[in-house]
């Protein structure tokens, strides 16, 4: 006992009771390596993620608007701010029709000025020009043969639509004003861009949303659980690589500015939407307020209003296009 004791006394002060192991001071700073290295892989897959979602897949244009007998120049003009050089065609409105204010197609996601709208964009651009619409029909930036290596679901994209304005005020088309007919992302570009723009007179819009975040959380909600918990890191990573702040992208917010001009707002959507919910449709209408026009398609999935009843489609475009401004 006594022996014990002696032992105990002269071990130093804090060693008594201590089991063998990595001092506290080790284990602190592998904890924090540890973190770190977890920090830096969540950034990284959640800027994997972004890049691969804002990157379009290109193709070769195998479809030209004499594919449908309409005549077209090929055309090139820089977007506004960023000056990226974006490529369209601008179809001739058909010989002997009444002539009507110019329509500026803005296409969907992922898609370009011949593959959009699942292959309609430029069958509805046909019908169009046969009744008088010269049509302009370009690729958005990071789609098609445009520039740009990604796209930014309309953040960037209304410097374009701004560039193909001042394409057409330049070609002496525009002195009436302009038409915008968007398509889902390109939708909510339009009705972003239409807001600031004063020779915009009419805008239709086909299965647009009112903000990004909510489709975002739509989409999350139906996957699984180490999915959706990259949102946060995706939204951040987003700020860093593109300069683009997700929350922002509300369209719903840039309605009330087109009521408050008098400027005619068409809103399309299938009810049966499952990609953009029918919900931001009636969103849309509800901040426009009472003078909204409206087709919605039953059952209609996105981007399928026209297939529903394509010559419905085309001329509720043309009556909506065709009013004195």
């Amino acid at each position: 006992m006594a022996t014990t004791l002696a032992l105990t006394l002269e071990l130093p002060l804090g060693v008594v009771g201590r089991r063998p192991g990595l001092p506290r001071s080790w284990v602190a700073v592998v904890s924090a390596a540890l973190l770190v290295a977890l920090g830096v892989a969540y950034l990284a897959i959640s800027a994997q993620l972004v890049l691969s979602l804002t990157r379009a897949d290109r193709a070769v244009l195998d479809l030209t608007p004499d594919s449908y007998g309409v005549v077209y120049e090929p055309v090139w003009f820089p977007s506004r701010v960023d000056g990226l050089q974006l490529e369209g065609w601008l179809l001739e409105p058909a010989p002997g029709s009444t002539p009507q204010r110019p329509v500026i197609l803005v296409h969907d996601k992922g898609t370009d000025r011949a593959r959009g709208v699942h292959g309609h964009l430029l069958p509805v651009a046909a019908e169009l020009v046969q009744r008088g619409f010269p049509v302009l029909a370009f690729d958005l930036r990071g789609s098609g043969q445009s520039e740009g290596a990604f796209f930014t679901l309309g953040a960037r994209e209304v410097r374009d639509v701004g560039g193909a304005i001042d394409f057409l005020a330049e070609r002496g088309l525009a002195s009436d004003g302009v038409n915008l007919l968007g398509y889902s992302m390109g939708a909510a570009t339009a009705l972003l861009a239409a807001a600031d723009e004063p020779l915009v007179r009419a805008v239709a819009v086909d299965s647009g949303y009112a903000d990004l975040n909510s489709v975002l959380d739509f989409h999350l909600a139906q996957r699984d659980l180490g999915l959706r918990v990259f949102k946060p890191g995706a939204l951040l990573m987003s700020r860093i690589l593109l300069g683009v702040d997700a929350y922002a992208i509300r369209p719903v917010d840039a309605v009330p500015a087109l009521a408050g001009r008098g400027l005619p707002l068409l809103t399309i959507h299938g009810e049966g939407d499952s990609v953009i919910p029918f919900e931001h449709a009636r969103r849309l209408a509800a901040a426009y307020g009472p003078a909204i026009e409206t087709y919605f398609v039953p059952d209609a999935d996105h981007l399928r209003a026209y297939e529903s009843d394509p010559d419905a489609y085309v001329l509720q475009l043309v009556e909506f296009f065709s009013r004195p401004s």
